[in-house]
């Protein structure tokens, strides 16, 4: 009876035990539930208060642009009726149609201005909805989080002490898994330098502020100018503005050389504990140290570098590649079709006619070869644009050439030839055949220019035998109508 006591009572105790620990688990699981919950919500709201202060910035300047077209429209206006005003005599025609269409531009940019600046106040009202709805979610994320650390703190001293006495199970996930860590990491911003590009941002807005002001007093003392000359006294507003104009600058003054102290201090602590961001934006380098020299790239003049490049032909693959000395014409850059016909007008007499018909050609049927028909046919569409690519990018021939070089373990020795080769083969292998529509548009009837230059059918471009001189002038039509030179 005895004995099943004992037995007993250890179950229920053994029971309660595992009860006990199984409801910090749980605890752990929903506190790490609601802190990523908390996590993605403060995100969230981060970002919309950042696109509302982005849109009021965007306001700002729109608001400054209009009030300054505003103030010009009322200028065009006053200049049309302050001399009717002293002369006191009725308004012509004419001048009465000018004034109808000053004023009404005068009032569509006012009602413009008006409702401009409703938006802006209605977008000051959702930020501070905005930073309240963020400044809770803060408070609820950091206190839980908080809690949940000097839970897991309790937790494992508790932990420490039971385990000497009974070992447990180890905790299956380390606690750094377990949500964002109060240890932030590396690579975040250290909240040092975080508060001093928010006083450089405090800074930036009291000295645009400060300009606002003084803008504001350019244009009342133009309008006091303006009335002077008129024999007008000045209005209340006016003159309670210069009253109050000496304190209210000497205030945003003030305000702005404690905010530029207070940057200088931050800045200095910033560099002391080394906290200042490697890599920072133009802006903020040039607000801190405005006597910061960037380095400028110094471009040579268009005149020394085409003096340079007379051709744009490449150095080792001329023949398959592009060569669109078109786009370099004078006195205007033409397209591979106005060079061509601009080719073909030139005089029979002229010595390079012949040379330059044949790369106008060149360039023309490059530049055609994803055009015209062969849509229905796919595998011929994607051969075209791939010869369409490899004469257009150094980068495809080269890689062409080693490729060849790589897999058939020969050495070329004439490059023009092998040129040739790739553009004469790349229809008759067997991987490619043109239609007949491919090759007629290609090839035109007695051209001189075709882009599917080719060699004789025995190439000896990549052989090891011998090599002889080339005719790169003379030309004969294979049996395909494709104009080849020979080799």
């Amino acid at each position: 009876m005895m004995t099943t006591t004992t037995t007993t009572t250890t179950a229920t105790t053994t029971e309660n035990s595992s009860s006990q620990n199984d409801a910090p688990a749980v605890s752990d699981v929903s506190s790490y539930d609601q802190v990523q919950l908390l996590w993605q919500q403060l995100t969230d709201k981060r970002a919309k208060l950042g696109d509302v202060k982005h849109q009021m910035a965007r306001r700002r300047q729109e608001l400054r642009s209009l009030r300054h077209r505003k103030d010009q429209a009322d200028n065009a206006f006053m200049s049309i009726i302050r001399p009717l005003l002293v002369s006191q005599r009725g308004l012509p025609p004419i001048s009465a149609q000018v004034l109808d269409s000053r004023m009404a531009a005068m009032q569509d940019l006012r009602d413009d201005y008006h409702r401009r600046e409703s938006d802006y106040e209605a977008l000051e009202l959702k930020m501070d909805e905005e930073e309240k709805e963020l400044h809770a979610l803060e408070t609820r994320f950091f206190t839980l989080l908080a809690a949940g650390r000097s839970r897991v703190e309790r937790d494992g001293l508790c932990r420490d002490d039971a385990s000497e006495a009974e070992p447990g199970p180890p905790s299956d996930v380390p606690y750094v898994l377990r949500g964002i860590s109060a240890d932030k990491p590396s690579e975040d911003l250290h909240p040092l330098y975080v508060e001093l590009t928010s006083a450089m941002g405090d800074l930036e807005n009291a000295k645009e502020e400060h300009q606002d002001l003084l803008y504001v007093k350019e244009q009342y003392e133009y309008e006091v100018r303006l009335k002077r000359t008129t024999g007008k006294k000045t209005t209340a507003e006016t003159e309670d503005f210069f009253r109050e104009f000496p304190a209210e600058e000497a205030k945003m003054r003030a305000a702005v050389s404690r905010l530029e102290g207070r940057v200088e201090r931050l800045k200095e602590r910033c560099e002391a504990k080394r906290v200042m961001r490697k890599h920072m934006s133009v802006r903020m380098a040039y607000a801190l140290d405005p006597r910061t020299k960037f380095e400028d790239l110094e471009l040579e003049d268009a005149g020394s570098i085409l003096a340079r490049h007379r051709t744009l032909a490449h150095a080792v693959y001329p023949e398959i590649l592009s060569q669109p000395d078109h786009v370099l014409a004078e006195p205007e850059p033409l397209t591979s079709l106005q060079a061509l016909r601009a080719a073909a007008r030139l005089p029979d007499g002229e010595a390079g006619k012949r040379e330059r018909q044949r790369r106008a050609g060149k360039e023309y049927s490059i530049d055609s070869l994803m055009q015209g028909e062969g849509a229905d046919n796919r595998g011929d569409l994607v051969n075209r644009w791939l010869l369409q690519q490899l004469r257009q990018s150094p980068l495809n021939v080269h890689l062409l050439h080693s490729t060849f070089l790589a897999s058939r373990s020969l050495k070329i020795r004439d490059l023009w030839r092998w040129q040739h080769d790739v553009l004469y083969y790349w229809w008759r292998d067997d991987t490619a055949r043109a239609t007949q529509g491919m090759a007629r548009r290609i090839t035109s009837a007695g051209s001189s220019y075709s882009s599917r230059l080719g060699t004789p059918k025995m190439s000896r471009a990549a052989s090891d035998g011998q090599v002889g001189c080339h005719d790169r002038t003379s030309a004969r039509q294979d049996s395909d109508g494709a104009l080849t030179v020979t080799g």
